[in-house]
């Protein structure tokens, strides 16, 4: 019996790692959020998130979201000045999230309240 459910366990172990989630396999969703301010603080909450800025009037949110187990709690508001990025995993999970921020030339950005560069690269 004890075997058995080595094996049961390798072998749920071996599927998890060959099909795991990847936000490249994700359909990116948009969104665009009016933003008036000089400064906006982009909160990650850990998950990758690149930052752009060009020519626009507003923020616009790109977010790649790929769930293959479990359930995600993802969500993304603009409050005031604070951007907030959300994508959590939960019960056996198998996700992979990914946000892209692209804000007008002018804009000042923090991410997680801290000075930070528009390189497009996720920190």
């Amino acid at each position: 019996m004890i075997k058995a459910g080595k094996w049961l366990f390798f072998l749920v172990g071996i599927i998890v790692l060959v099909s795991c989630a990847s936000y490249l396999e994700a359909e990116p969703e948009e969104k665009e959020f009016e933003f008036d301010g000089t400064t906006l603080n982009v909160i990650q909450n850990s998950i990758p998130t690149d930052l752009f800025a060009e020519e626009r009037e507003n923020v616009k949110v790109v977010r790649k979201l790929h769930v293959k187990n479990g359930s995600v709690d993802a969500d993304w508001s603009l409050v005031d000045n604070t951007l907030n990025l959300k994508a959590t995993c939960f019960g056996l999970a198998n996700c992979d999230a990914r946000f892209e921020v692209y804000v007008p030339l002018d804009v000042e950005v923090l991410r997680n309240g801290k000075p930070t560069q528009l390189t497009g690269k996720a920190e």
